[in-house]
């Protein structure tokens, strides 16, 4: 079965609850995962989100992330992430033919990427919004506060 509603839900005035004068001066690229009813993250990405950034996390930050994750679970995790650009890249891809061979799923991958699919995605269904309405609970003025924000909505 498949569902065409994100389930999260916001404030009705989240945007305005951000103290920056231009909302793009404040975007902030997030990462979380989750293994079972794990969550593993959050990753904070600094600047713009390129193929070479992601690549970046995949080689050198996630491993620690995933340090807490049984050794017989990490050897059986199917990766999946979304079909943003940033994921789509050759370097991207060939990494992760590499370190999961015929276990993620993307566009190009051995498994399609199932957009909308929330037994699939529940970051994506559930998480993400649940995040964002604790972050947006109170108006930030920095992008500072905003980090410390989500930082602790991701520690709940």
């Amino acid at each position: 079965m498949f569902s065409i509603f994100n389930l999260g839900t916001l404030p009705d005035d989240w945007n305005s609850q951000l103290g920056c004068k231009f909302i793009h001066s404040c975007a902030i690229n997030v990462w979380c995962g989750m293994v079972g009813d794990q969550l593993i993250g959050p990753h904070i990405f600094e600047g713009r989100l390129t193929g070479e950034v992601y690549l970046k996390f995949l080689r050198d930050e996630l491993p620690c992330l995933l340090e807490d994750v049984l050794l017989k679970t990490r050897q059986r995790i199917i990766f999946q992430h979304d079909g943003a650009p940033a994921h789509y890249t050759n370097r991207v891809n060939e990494y992760l033919h590499q370190e999961f061979p015929g276990r993620w799923i993307d566009r190009g991958g051995p498994y399609p990427w199932p957009a909308r699919s929330p037994d699939l995605t529940p970051l994506d269904f559930h998480h993400w919004g649940y995040m964002k309405s604790l972050v947006y609970k109170k108006k930030v003025n920095s992008r500072e506060e905003l980090l410390q924000e989500i930082k602790e909505a991701a520690s709940h």
